[in-house]
C-alpha cells in the first residue's frame, strides 16, 4: 500500500531564478522521516521518526511534482 513512499516535512517551496535555468515547476526543501514499517495493530497507524544521516536530519531539495499527497502526523506523547 505504501511501498516506495516516504513521509517528509516540507519547510520551503521556492522557484529557481531564471538566470540559473528554465524550471517549469517549483522546488521544495524537505526533511525526511524513516520509511513505513508495519502498522501498529491496535491503532492501524504507522510509527515514523526523523531520518538522520551523520546525526543530522536527512533533507533534500526535490521538485514539487514528486510530492504524492499530504498527510497528517500525530505526535507520540509520553
Amino acid at each position: 500500500m505504501w511501498a516506495g513512499l516516504t513521509v517528509g516535512q516540507v519547510h520551503v517551496i521556492f522557484q529557481i531564478p531564471e538566470e540559473y535555468g528554465n524550471f517549469e515547476h517549483p522546488f521544495v526543501y524537505i526533511e525526511w522521516f524513516t520509511p513505513f514499517q508495519s502498522a501498529i495493530p491496535d491503532l492501524g497507524m504507522y510509527l515514523v521518526s526523523w531520518s538522520t544521516q551523520q546525526y543530522r536530519r536527512h533533507a533534500s531539495i526535490i521538485s514539487v511534482t514528486q510530492i504524492e499527497q499530504s498527510i497528517h502526523l500525530l505526535p507520540k506523547f509520553g
